[in-house]
């Protein structure tokens, strides 16, 4: 039973499903779980506005619940008003685990761009590049720095330098340090995002680069340690444990 996964409060992510470039994301919650196939969820509401879906879109739903990550494609069936409470009534299909929760996390710097599609396209048509810097990333999100200031629950397009390739991921903005708490005085903020991977050949290239990056660090520690041992042995000093 889908009651089973998801349930009345989860978070929800909602993407048109488009044939070339990045989605249209939006995010929201579930209201009621009315049968196997049918929710209600609250209509999105993005920087003040409600964002009304139609009913003629193709749309992505990824789940955010207390047990995984879930997706599932579906429909719009009616929008309404509900003690004053805008509301989608939708129709999902089946629900499909795309990643665990947890994921080994490595500490290691590298600079990407991203892209914000909820803030559409600049006046060449194309969406503008920020830049921003990894502190530390694992298969299921990452932590990193930006000079611009971005909401929580906002979805991004990460292109991310995996070993020899370029990978542009989605991801979820989970956490923004206010500007008192950030490194604001620096001209960063600090931000907390995970990860949706739409191919599981993405999800493989970032736990590759996760590991690689876990060895080279182990291996310089090594190497350290090898050579504070080699200085202990010619000053006849003993040996470290």
């Amino acid at each position: 039973m889908r009651s089973s996964y998801i349930n009345p409060g989860d978070k929800v992510s909602i993407s048109v499903k488009v044939s070339d470039g990045p989605r249209r994301s939006y995010m929201s919650y579930i209201d009621t779980l009315v049968d196997e196939q049918t929710l209600l969820i609250y209509t999105p509401i993005f920087k003040g506005q409600v964002i009304r879906l139609s009913t003629f879109e193709d749309y992505e739903f990824v789940f955010y619940a207390q047990t995984g990550l879930y997706r599932t494609d579906g429909k719009v069936l009616a929008n309404f008003v509900e003690n004053n409470v805008a509301i989608v009534k939708i129709q999902i299909g089946r629900l499909e685990s795309i990643q665990r929760r947890e994921f080994y996390r490595v500490n290691t710097t590298f600079e990407f761009t991203y892209t914000r599609p909820m803030l559409g396209a600049d006046e060449t048509g194309d969406l503008p590049l920020y830049p921003a810097t990894g502190e530390n990333i694992s298969g299921g999100g990452m932590c990193f720095l930006s000079p611009m200031l971005l909401s929580e629950e906002e979805p991004i397009y990460c292109t991310l330098p995996m070993k020899d390739q370029m990978i542009t991921i989605e991801a979820i903005v989970l956490h923004t340090e206010s500007p008192e708490d950030s490194r604001e005085l620096y001209g960063m903020y600090e931000y907390r995002a995970r990860f949706y991977f739409r191919e599981k050949r993405d999800q493989e290239a970032v736990m590759q680069y996760v590991f690689a990056k876990q060895r080279e660090i182990l291996l310089r520690r090594k190497m350290q340690f090898e050579a504070v041992d080699s200085d202990d042995k010619n000053q006849g000093t003993p040996r470290r444990r």
